[in-house]
Order: structure tokens, then C-alpha cells, then sequence
């Protein structure tokens, strides 16, 4: 979705088993209301590593030509997210000093991002189990067992300077998942409130 008089871009980034279409609802909305945005949704192959889902990911914004871009990232996109910013950082320098290729990126929103991690492993076997047998026996929400680690592990990406980072994360559990999320009282069912808001080695509470 464009808008003649745009002055800012949002790019969404879907998380595990999302596709372009993940965000539908969202820039539908944005269009029925005629927002003055650009709204764009950036497609990846979740089960490539994340280096190289960062990799690609920063080469579309180093060449974006948005002068005030804001990127929400769920889960895994949030992941993919920070490490496109961190790997612009990596590409120029050693140090995390701002750069002028990151200038145009005002904000990141991080919904749900498991960055310390995630007891996917346990939950994806379950809810193979629980709904989505038939969905998987057609080819679909499949993840390979590096993707799955990824989530489990999470990772500690260093922030960007001059970038705001926000967190949102959800405090609506699922029944069927809160045994392994034990050691998180406040969790989404799938991550942990804590794991969510730590953000390059720090918490975030933008509450």
C-alpha cells in the first residue's frame, strides 16, 4: 500500500509460518482509511539461517529510499529484524556507532521476539499433535530443526544507536503450553515476557 502523501514507511516482517499475506488485515485497514504511510511486507524463506535472512534483509534496507522507516518484526521477524540492522553495523565498521545507512530508520517494534529464547522445540512437537496434523501432512508450517534451535536459543543482537527499540508482548497464555513456560509467569503462550523484552543484552519497557 503507497499513499501519495507519505512521509514515513512501515515494513512488517512475519515470524515462523508467516507469508506476505500474514499482514493482509493490517494494510488492508491501512488502505480502507487512506493512512498517509507506504506500507510494505518483507517475504523470507524462515528456514534459512538467520545470518543469511540478515544478510538479505539489510541489503533491501541500505537501499531503501524511505527517510523515516519503521520496521515491526514478529517472532522470528523480529530476530531477522535486529540482525539486518546489526549486520549494516558489521558491514561497515566493528563498533555500533551510527551509521548514515541507518539514518532513515527511526524505530523497530519487536512483537513477541523469543530473544533469549523459547521452549519452541516442546511446543512445535505439540502442536503437531494438538491442530496441525493436517496442515503438515500437506506440506505446510514445516521447520527444520535449525529453525526450531534458533527459537529455542533466541539471540542477543546489539542495538543500534539512534534507533528506538519498543517491545510487545503478549500476557495471554495458552493452556496447553504453559508447562513449559514454568520458569515465565507472564508469557504468550510461546515466549516469555522477559525473553521479549531483552533487547541487545538489556530490558525494554516501553509500557
Amino acid at each position: 500500500y503507497t499513499h501519495a502523501q507519505a512521509q514515513n514507511t512501515l515494513i512488517l516482517v512475519h515470524g515462523i509460518f508467516g507469508n506476505k499475506n500474514t499482514f493482509k488485515g493490517l494494510v488492508t485497514e491501512f488502505a480502507f482509511l487512506q493512512q498517509p504511510w507506504d506500507i510494505w511486507v518483507a517475504e523470507y524463506d524462515y528456514n534459512q539461517p538467520l545470518d543469511t535472512l540478515g544478510k538479505e534483509f539489510s541489503t533491501i534496507l541500505e537501499k531503501f529510499p524511505s527517510k523515516n522507516i519503521y520496521i515491526a518484526g514478529h517472532s522470528l521477524g523480529g530476530l531477522v529484524t535486529q540482525q539486518a540492522i546489526y549486520q549494516i553495523i558489521l558491514d561497515k565498521s566493528s563498533d555500533t556507532n551510527r551509521h548514515p545507512e541507518l539514518s532513515n530508520i527511526k524505530k523497530v517494534i519487536l512483537l513477541g521476539t523469543p530473544n533469549q529464547g523459547s521452549p519452541a522445540t516442546a511446543i512445535y512437537d505439540t502442536l503437531k499433535i494438538e491442530s496441525l496434523r493436517p496442515e503438515l501432512s500437506n506440506g505446510k508450517f514445516l521447520a527444520t530443526p535449525e529453525t526450531i534451535q534458533q527459537l529455542v536459543t533466541g539471540k542477543n543482537i546489539p542495538r543500534a544507536k539512534g534507533i528506538t527499540y519498543e517491545v510487545i508482548a503478549g500476557t495471554q497464555p495458552y493452556t496447553f503450553t504453559q508447562s513449559f513456560l514454568s520458569n515465565e509467569k507472564k508469557n504468550d503462550g510461546i515466549v516469555g515476557v522477559t525473553s521479549a523484552r531483552t533487547v541487545g543484552g538489556a530490558q525494554i519497557n516501553n509500557s
